[in-house]
């Protein structure tokens, strides 16, 4: 933590509603105090100082301004989403330029179609001469549709009306607009409420600008894994190609996804916190620096003891980059942090991209390490490799067990007084001796397939279940049983 902004003239209701930087300007708004402020890095002594409150000429109590803020070459943007140009709630953003001797608001803007209740400046973003406008309850087409505006810097006539974004499906409560970004010749326009995916599932689009300097539809954003009430597209991002579109609900938690436009609209990378809690909110507000790392808040975010803290993310990838063997849009270092993936043999790769089987039962029984028993084969299936390694972690330490294997599945619970459950039936042969678990809590055999289990070769076409069996006190002296794995020769 370098420095706290506080507000200048003591408690100002919701300061830090909305923020941004650009050099060596901050601004912070406050929507219920319907204020901005302007802080400035001070030279001499590093820390930002009080420059500035900024209030628009129009607005009165409960105007919202402060919803959003923006700074683009030293201008700053303030939203007054609640401001009434064009009707109560209708919406209006300002603009102000400035420098320590005093700021001067020179433009305000609204919707040229704007109407009652349209919340024009929920959402607002700057890129050089270009400012994206959400107005996430315009009814074109139904009610609230949604739509965006594009306002240009024309030079010495100022800020002027471009164009009017609308989602080219756009539907009645899909609030096209609730979130913008953009950067250079690309805007991104969140829609929370679109159901592509089910209802408020959510979705986001892509325009482009042509040499003419038209904005058109060129793409239409979805989650790989959307569901009912993800609302995804509830915060948007943009840097050069990179997309970064938040789903704040997404499995009750939240989650951030990330594309690259210049590979299509695939989904490439997927960021949830580490440890999610119910209503976290994570994606309540995302942003991408330069160098495409991205910053994540969780509003919603909880601690032990204290109800709603709140919390930014800053998500690591693996060292040399993103890296994904799996599949599934998670970072491997953050499936791992996640418990969505292991790595049993501790060798940084996933179990899953090497494992050669796959666990068909679990014992169901936690053993005295307050886990249960997992195991991996590695190596290979081919019969003619004979390469197979079987490994079991998570046991207790110095316990005594065996290795065992059937062709038939069978689920039995509590045999013999044991705990767990044993995952095979049939003709069950013991192989590999005695297993110690040693201070590593381990087990681990390189199986020989050419007399496996002692039943002779394994032969290609023929699946065998393999499980390990182990001394455990919980609480009292007993046994317990491993994963059941599948391998299938080749």
């Amino acid at each position: 933590l370098i420095q706290t902004l506080s507000p200048n003239g003591g408690a100002v209701p919701e300061f830090g509603y909305s923020v941004d930087i650009e050099g060596e300007l901050i601004v912070v708004g406050a929507k219920e105090a319907n204020q901005a402020q302007v802080f400035r890095l001070d030279g001499m002594t590093g820390n930002y100082a009080f420059e500035a409150t900024l209030t628009g000429s129009e607005v009165t109590a409960g105007e919202a301004f402060g919803q959003d803020v923006s700074i683009e070459q030293g201008t700053v943007f303030v939203a007054a989403a609640g401001d009434d140009p064009s009707g109560t709630r209708s919406g209006a953003v300002y603009v102000f330029s400035g420098s320590p001797a005093g700021w001067t608001e020179t433009h305000r803007l609204f919707a040229p179609d704007g109407e009652p209740n349209d919340f024009f400046g929920v959402a607002i973003d700057t890129e050089g001469s270009h400012l994206v406008i959400g107005a996430l309850f315009d009814d074109d087409g139904g009610t609230s549709v949604g739509s965006a505006y594009i306002f240009d810097n024309t030079g010495f006539a100022g800020w002027g009306f471009r164009a009017k974004l609308l989602a080219s499906d756009g539907a009645p409560n899909d609030f096209f607009g609730v979130s913008v970004a953009i950067d250079g010749d690309t805007a991104i326009i969140g829609s929370e409420g679109d159901d592509d995916n089910g209802q408020f599932s959510g979705s986001a689009y892509v325009f482009s600008r042509n040499a003419a300097g038209d904005w058109n539809e060129t793409a239409k954003l979805l989650a790989p894994d959307g569901f009912t009430n993800d609302d995804f597209g509830f915060a948007v991002a943009v840097e050069g190609t990179t997309v970064d579109v938040a789903a704040r609900a997404h499995q009750s938690a939240g989650a951030v996804y990330r594309f690259d436009l210049s590979t299509g609209t695939d989904a490439i990378a997927k960021f949830q916190s580490v440890a999610p809690t119910p209503g976290e909110t994570f994606g309540s507000a995302v942003d991408i620096a330069p160098d495409l790392s991205s910053v994540i808040g969780s509003a919603g975010h909880s601690t032990p003891n204290v109800s709603i803290t709140g919390a930014v993310y800053f998500p690591v990838l693996s060292p040399g980059g993103f890296v994904d063997c799996n599949g599934n849009l998670i970072d491997d270092n953050c499936d791992l942090s996640l418990g969505t993936s292991l790595d049993i043999n501790l060798n940084g790769v996933l179990d899953e991209c090497e494992s050669v089987g796959s666990v068909y039962c679990t014992p169901n029984a936690q053993n005295s390490t307050g886990t249960w028993a997992k195991m991996i084969a590695t190596g290979s299936s081919l019969v003619a490799d004979n390469d197979l390694t079987i490994l079991v972690s998570d046991l207790p330490q110095n316990s005594a067990g065996f290795f065992f294997t059937s062709r038939s599945i069978g689920f039995i619970a509590f045999p013999a007084g044991s705990q767990g459950i044993l995952c095979m039936i049939g003709g069950i042969a013991r192989f590999g001796g005695v297993q110690f678990s040693g201070t590593e809590a381990t087990f681990d055999f390189d199986v020989d397939v050419t007399n496996f289990a002692g039943t002779g070769p394994a032969q290609a076409g023929q699946t065998w279940y393999v499980q390990a069996w182990y001394r455990d006190a919980n609480p009292t002296t007993t046994s317990n049983f491993s994963d059941g794995v599948e391998i299938a020769f080749e």
